[in-house]
């Protein structure tokens, strides 16, 4: 019985999910995903589905700059999920994306990078925060999709999610420290589903910046790429004001095709969150947003 429970309660998720898609099959532009794509991530524990990796760069204002590596995967680090901010839902079509993005972040290592950019806020939420000069010095994780409990994301969403690979750079110096509180709240259709609450947390340091990459020589679809290739974020640390979140566990499966014969493998959230903000290096927006 519960297995036929939770094989309805994932029917229900992916029917929803195919609604909407087809809905707003037109999709969004690179900015209006961009500016409203925040992810929570929390530490878990795996083993990497490669040994070693070859990560291109993918976004215009980095290329020929911020330098393609190959780059040795270590143990998982953290699961990452949407979330939107102080009960600001993101606006359809992008929603439609943003609520079947999860990442499973690796630890990585690379030879060092010397890369200044300037960094400015895409979300509306965190517009006061101001702008942010950092300092790329060395690569520290690549962060590659995954699907949660066996709910794999629609087409045309999938075609999309499957290719939201981000290599995250460790900061010289961290940035001033963010000072604000925010409202958590969860838009994947499987942790609302398993009714996973609502948080407050207060916005710390960011350590990490993290940048759309490609792996290996795989292809990416033009579709996918124009949208991919313009996400970026600012890693911050937080702080749970009501203390400490629960113990959450998941089964997770590899999207990315270059991991497609990767087995399902479980994992527990644990710890401390981390908070994925999107960003804008060097004053150049993401299409759409503006022009």
């Amino acid at each position: 019985m519960q297995h036929v429970c939770h094989s309805l309660a994932s029917l229900i998720v992916v029917s929803g999910l195919l609604h909407t898609v087809s809905a707003h099959a037109q999709g969004p532009t690179p900015f209006e995903l961009a500016s409203q794509l925040d992810l929570e991530c929390r530490s878990a524990q795996g083993a990497p589905p490669v040994a070693e990796l070859g990560i291109r760069q993918l976004n215009p204002v980095l290329q020929g700059v911020l330098p393609n590596q190959k780059t040795k995967l270590g143990a998982l680090e953290e699961v990452c999920v949407p979330v939107a901010k102080n009960n600001r839902i993101p606006t359809e079509p992008a929603r439609s994306v943003i609520r079947g993005i999860d990442l499973a972040c690796y630890k990585a290592e690379a030879a060092p990078v010397d890369v200044p950019v300037l960094i400015s806020q895409l979300n509306p939420v965190f517009a006061h925060l101001p702008p942010e000069a950092v300092h790329l010095v060395q690569l520290q994780q690549v962060c590659v999709p995954v699907a949660k409990n066996g709910v794999i994301p629609p087409e045309p969403m999938l075609s999309v999610v499957r290719h939201m690979d981000f290599g995250c750079y460790g900061l010289e110096q961290p940035t001033s420290d963010a000072n604000t509180n925010v409202l958590l709240s969860h838009l994947n259709p499987v942790l609302i589903q398993q009714g996973l609450p609502s948080h407050v947390v207060q916005m710390e340091r960011a350590r990490q910046l993290c940048v759309p990459i490609g792996k290996n020589q795989q292809p990416i679809p033009d579709l996918a790429q124009n949208l991919v290739r313009w996400v970026d974020f600012l890693k911050y640390r937080v702080t749970p004001v009501a203390g400490p979140l629960a113990p959450w566990p998941l089964t997770l499966n590899h999207l990315n095709p270059l991991f497609a014969d990767q087995h399902p493998f479980d994992v527990t959230l644990t710890g401390a969150p981390r908070l994925l903000v999107p960003v804008a290096k060097n004053g150049v927006l993401p299409p759409g947003g503006g022009d």
